[in-house]
């Protein structure tokens, strides 16, 4: 880790990996894409047309990723965040009862389960668009904080 050599090297494997998956990763009708090997976006839910799915953990680590390639001074990091921010906040979000989904289509939730290992997730996306100084970062903190304090250790609600 020490080595310049293996930094400018660590540095340059993020840089591609940053190239690669923003170029295509934004579906305009709301969450990212998944990829195939040559960065073209591929139908949401692993192929299942009729009930496509954006997963939780995807998005969360997306916007976890973006954050850090903000402040590595990559340009555009900035409009990834916000719009998985925004898909976390509007889509996965339970409005009416909390929580998030584990994994959303177009028309809503694909999959409703409210998984503690999605809202982890959520966490870090959120504090991780927090370190970018993104605005939506408090409200997103906040509202999973409370989340994970209503349902600690139980196998009800989040499981």
């Amino acid at each position: 880790m020490a080595l310049p050599s293996h930094r400018a090297w660590l540095r340059r494997e993020a840089e591609a990996l940053f190239s690669f998956f923003e170029r295509r990763i934004i579906n305009p009708l709301g969450g990212f894409y998944d990829l195939d090997d040559g960065g073209r976006p591929t139908t949401p839910g692993y192929g299942a047309a009729d009930k496509p799915a954006r997963y939780l953990f995807a998005t969360s680590r997306i916007i976890h990723a973006y954050a850090i390639a903000y402040l590595m001074g990559r340009p555009g990091a900035d409009t990834i965040i916000d719009h998985g921010m925004n898909f976390l906040w509007n889509s996965h979000r339970d409005s009416e009862y909390g929580g998030y989904y584990w994994s959303v289509g177009y028309d809503g939730p694909s999959d409703a389960t409210k998984q503690a290992y999605g809202h982890a997730f959520v966490l870090l996306a959120a504090s991780s668009a927090k370190v970018a100084g993104h605005p939506d970062a408090d409200r997103l903190i906040t509202d999973i904080s409370v989340i994970i304090r209503v349902c600690p250790r139980t196998s009800r609600g989040i499981a």
